[in-house]
């Protein structure tokens, strides 16, 4: 299986948050073990800078980043041109980092890892918390 974590499921899980769901973190975990592969769009670190540079989260970005590229389960996507074309699509998300979230879970035909009610409205894409 093949999953996208959008920033609060990323920052939860590697910070041990009890508020990430039972779901999203056994998603997560069986990435770590080998078992399934995780998208970590690139908008979903260039939002966890922000949040550390302003001291709103206790996440290390360049020891994730080292985290994410010794492990090949998990894949960087890059910010594409088909990401962006793919966003406008998706009307029903008014927040550009989160569209650009959501394209990506559609680019790569991955389940999203989400609690954010504002991507129920996407039905192409399937939701797991």
């Amino acid at each position: 299986m093949l999953y996208v974590p959008d920033t609060h499921a990323l920052v939860w899980y590697v910070t041990a948050d009890k508020q990430l769901g039972k779901y999203a973190k056994a998603a997560l975990a069986s990435v770590d073990t080998g078992k399934n592969q995780a998208v970590i769009s690139v908008i979903v670190l260039a939002e966890m800078m922000y949040l550390e540079e302003r001291e709103r989260i206790k996440v290390r970005l360049n020891v994730l980043i080292e985290h994410l590229r010794s492990n090949p389960n998990y894949i960087i996507a890059p910010l594409t041109l088909e990401t962006v074309l793919l966003a406008q699509r998706i009307k029903g998300v008014p927040e550009l980092f989160d569209r650009m979230i959501v394209a990506t879970a559609l680019e790569y035909n991955a389940t999203l890892l989400t609690r954010d009610s504002v991507f129920q409205g996407v039905s192409e894409v399937k939701i797991l918390w």
